[in-house]
């Protein structure tokens, strides 16, 4: 190889090293900004969605505290708090009939589906819909209400979400507060049934989240996560799709459950690598 072309070479390979070397760092540069970006935007969206669905349930719990002290609800259902009787007697429908009156303004204003009052015993003593859950008279709260009957606990407390029976795909949740009659004795439960839509609607609202962007929602059953919402990747997966505790796959979710706020990359629940951002709930 003569002088003339060693020296062109080496001018080219002087020329062309620098040049894809500044080229590789201004791409690893941009791809940290713009992932740097994203992870913020991300923040911002987990942020605002964890305070909207804290609002809506504070909101709701509002709405039950004003219940609990309505003198109708509070006189008949310390009528009702060791009613064993006919279901069917004129002296129950006349508490029935009031108790109509006193909640069903509840139903549309504040969108609850249904109403039911439990007494200390946990026995279902009164249904306001009583298209759904006439079949509840008389019969033991389920164990999805149980842990909420405890005398002495005044606080208002959120079920599971579950799955109704009548209509599918529709997801319901009980909101539970302790009644107590004038005297303040403990007189029985109310729990209000409310539609999970609007909370799933907020969930998985997608602006911002680009084409394959999603939100989703969990919690801790044993050693496993349960995931509560439809997801945009598997719409059937409310309260179906779960994801073993150490396993390599829905690290967010993990981590939330772990009671830890966080984002980065990680790994979501199909296995596929993601910039997410997760956070704790404790409600």
């Amino acid at each position: 190889m003569s002088i003339r072309k060693k020296m062109i070479l080496i001018l080219l390979a002087c020329t062309i090293i620098p040049v894809f070397f500044v080229g590789m760092l201004g791409y690893y540069h941009a791809r940290k900004t713009l992932e740097s970006l994203r992870i913020e935007e991300l923040k911002s969206i987990a942020d605002l969605k964890v305070q909207r669905i804290e609002d809506f349930y504070a909101d709701q719990k509002k709405h039950i505290m004003i219940a609990q002290q309505r003198p109708t609800l509070k006189k008949y259902a310390a009528m009702l708090a060791a009613f064993s009787g006919n279901f069917s007697s004129m002296a129950y429908e006349t508490i029935r009939d009031e108790l109509d009156q006193a909640l069903k303004i509840y139903q549309p204003v504040y969108g609850f589906i249904n109403v039911f009052i439990a007494n200390r015993e946990g026995k279902i003593v009164y249904v306001l819909d009583r298209s759904s859950g006439r079949d509840l008279l008389g019969r033991a709260l389920p164990d999805l209400w149980g842990k909420s009957v405890v005398d002495g606990e005044n606080r208002i407390q959120l079920s599971d979400i579950f799955a109704s029976k009548i209509e599918t795909g529709r997801f319901s949740m009980f909101l539970l507060a302790p009644i107590r009659s004038d005297k303040g004795q403990f007189v029985g439960v109310a729990a209000f049934e409310t539609d999970m839509a609007p909370i799933y609607e907020l969930i998985q609202n997608t602006t911002g989240l680009g084409q394959s962007g999603e939100t989703l929602i969990a919690k801790k059953e044993g050693d496993q996560a349960l995931f509560l919402n439809p997801l945009r990747h598997d719409p059937d997966a409310a309260l179906k799709r779960k994801v073993v505790f150490g396993e390599s796959q829905a690290i967010p979710v993990q981590e939330a459950l772990n009671g830890n706020n966080g984002s980065g990359l990680s790994m979501d629940y199909r296995g596929q690598k993601v910039i997410a951002a997760w956070r704790y709930i404790p409600s």
